[in-house]
């Protein structure tokens, strides 16, 4: 029962200390914003470029799919080579390693 009792007072006495200090950040923020007002009140014009935006997304998508196929193709072609290695499918030969023989 002390255990229960002590772990309650200690959980009471850390949240009384965070609810202090987060208290005590907002007051002091709210104390540095008196009299000061945001300096844009009317309607604001678009930013420079901001029509190219949609352009730059359309590239980025176009070289993002491009870069996929580039590391995937020969990815899943060498684990394709490898699968029928494996499991027999496709015997080593030098007719099928052809394409390693600088390798060696």
């Amino acid at each position: 029962m002390k255990a229960v009792v002590f772990s309650l007072g200690s959980i009471l006495l850390i949240m009384a200390v965070v609810f202090s200090v987060a208290w005590l950040a907002i007051y002091v923020y709210r104390q540095g914003n008196k009299g000061r007002r945001s300096p844009l009140t009317g309607k604001l014009l678009r930013s420079p470029g901001q029509s190219l935006i949609p352009q730059i997304n359309e590239i980025s998508e176009k070289v993002e799919e491009d870069m996929f196929g580039l590391f995937m193709i020969p990815l899943a072609t060498f684990a394709i080579l490898m699968g029928e290695l494996y499991w027999g499918l496709l015997k080593p030969t030098l007719g099928n390693m052809r394409g390693c023989q600088g390798l060696a």
